[in-house]
């Protein structure tokens, strides 16, 4: 009997990976959305792209956030770096690197940086929906955070991703 159950187990886990792209793939326009958001065709997410709900955003390359994966599985509290690029930082918190001999006048400078990137990208969010498109190859960085491609589905329908937004704002370090 156990083995039988064994068997179902992983015969369903196999249907739902082959599945899991056509699963994933949604226009994420919700009931509530108005109806000319609904009526205008929305651009489509990459296939393995997941909602991140709670949304504290640290800086313009780091988020806080609960990842929703399907059948109901929540990462909670999660630290989430956007891949691609380096953005100000907003502490003094980071000692490697450059940063190990900066003055203060440099860091004033860094956190001012900062703290705009992570206000603009507040401001961009704000009213959005926040997602993460997982990259299969990555794992978690060495600091323990999950990095991949952010994304904000702006109330109006429109999609903009992270790293492109930050660079065409200049918030990315060079």
């Amino acid at each position: 009997m156990i083995r039988k159950i064994g068997l179902v187990a992983w015969f369903v886990l196999a249907i739902l990976i082959l599945c899991a792209p056509l699963l994933l793939r949604a226009d994420n326009a919700t009931e509530s959305d108005s109806a000319t958001v609904r009526d205008t065709p929305q651009p489509t997410l990459p296939a393995y792209s997941f909602e991140i709900v709670n949304v504290r955003i640290h800086d313009a390359d780091t988020v806080i956030g609960d990842v929703c994966l399907p059948w109901s599985i929540t990462l909670r509290n999660q630290t989430i770096r956007a891949a691609g690029y380096d953005a100000w930082e907003v502490t003094r918190t980071r000692k490697t690197g450059d940063f190990a001999h900066f003055t203060d006048r440099e860091w004033e400078i860094e956190i001012a940086k900062g703290t705009t990137a992570r206000d603009a990208l507040r401001h961009l969010y704000e009213g959005g929906r926040m997602f993460i498109e997982w990259d299969q190859k990555s794992e978690k960085s060495v600091y323990g955070r999950i990095e991949g491609q952010l994304w904000v589905r702006l109330p109006k329908g429109e999609l903009v991703n992270i790293e492109e937004w930050a660079r065409s704002s200049k918030f990315v370090r060079d």
